[in-house]
């Protein structure tokens, strides 16, 4: 199934696998409740990149990372699986502090390619909500899926009797 959101020259290094290109996955960690994401590459050195819409690189950390990117075939509620490196102890301490907080920790995913780092080859971003979280001393492993609307209330506004006291008259 093709997939609509990866640019061109990423569809392109994915099929042709240029010696000359390397293709970065990055992550960037984020939670209502604490003020600074976390941003990370896979590989042995920081990368400045450009997020999407923006002008100014941000730095991703260097940490090691593996992943599974979910599935495309429909079955199913597709899921992100990452492990990251807990050497530094950032992503453990992260998830430590929102550990009581009701709100989910969101990972996008972003890849870029070496021959172009004033944006991200993928529009949008995966966006996935951290579901279940583990911690070792050696890594932070996390499962995460995408939105799921079926749990959603509907509407998202309730309306009662004690903010909308006409509810009921008739």
């Amino acid at each position: 199934m093709p997939d609509s959101t990866l640019s061109a020259a990423l569809k392109e290094a994915y099929a042709s696998c240029p010696t000359s290109t390397v293709i970065y996955d990055t992550l960037q960690i984020s939670h209502d409740d604490i003020a600074t994401d976390i941003f990370i590459v896979n590989r042995l050195e920081d990368l400045a990149a450009t997020l999407e819409g923006d002008t100014v690189a941000t730095t991703f950390s260097a940490v090691p990372f593996d992943f599974k990117l979910p599935k495309k075939d429909g079955q199913g509620v597709p899921e992100l699986t990452v492990a990251i490196g807990n050497i530094k102890k950032e992503a453990s301490n992260y998830v430590e502090s929102v550990r009581d907080s009701h709100k989910p920790i969101v990972i996008r995913y972003r890849p870029y390619l070496s021959t172009d780092l004033t944006q991200p080859q993928m529009d949008p971003p995966l966006h996935l909500e951290v579901k279940e979280a583990s911690i070792t001393n050696f890594q932070v492993q996390f499962r995460a899926v995408f939105f799921n609307f079926k749990n959603q209330l509907w509407p998202l506004e309730m309306y009662t009797q004690k903010r909308f006291p006409t509810i009921g008259q008739g």
